[in-house]
């Protein structure tokens, strides 16, 4: 079905295609930021992350599984719904975690997540900042590096809430 638009004159045209470029990245931790993930772990856990992504229709674009976080960024659809898919991504991958028998008390990821649009001018800069979250965290802490992302993105309003604490 095609869709009409208003040209600037005040006519009405129809508009042929419909365009979106999307871009997401997506961070959160473990439950009180518990550093969780051996190595052994990380690659399966990136693995399955990456197919509940593309089983949803979202082109992962980089991805870094860290002992106590993860961040990911993507490209989604127009009609991706993307709370009902973090949830859904946390909860699956929850779920896998403890099938796979890794810890004995369980595994619980952090009730929140910080999720933010990402223009197509910097989708590179964020990716390689992804990359790079190994060496990156040598020189920062995951809490630090995640308040003041929250800061610089524009999350002002009650930061001290941003992480579970015990």
């Amino acid at each position: 079905m095609p869709v009409v638009g208003i040209r600037a004159d005040g006519f009405l045209c129809l508009m042929a295609n419909t365009y979106t470029l999307l871009y997401a990245h997506l961070v959160f931790s473990t439950r009180f930021r518990e550093p969780c993930f051996e190595v052994k772990h990380i690659v399966r856990l990136e693995a399955y992350i990456a197919g509940l992504c593309h089983n949803r229709g979202l082109d992962v674009l980089a991805m870094k599984v860290m002992p106590e976080h993860i961040h990911l960024l993507f490209r989604y659809r127009v009609n991706t719904v993307l709370d009902a898919f973090v949830k859904d991504l946390k909860t699956s991958s929850n779920e896998w975690i403890i099938e796979q028998g890794w810890f004995r008390k369980g595994f619980y990821w952090q009730r929140g997540y910080g999720l933010f649009g990402v223009d197509h001018q910097r989708v590179d800069k964020v990716a390689q900042y992804i990359e790079n979250q190994t060496e990156h965290h040598l020189k920062e802490s995951f809490e630090e590096e995640y308040v003041r992302w929250l800061q610089e993105e524009g999350v002002s309003e009650k930061l001290e809430y941003a992480l579970d604490r015990r």
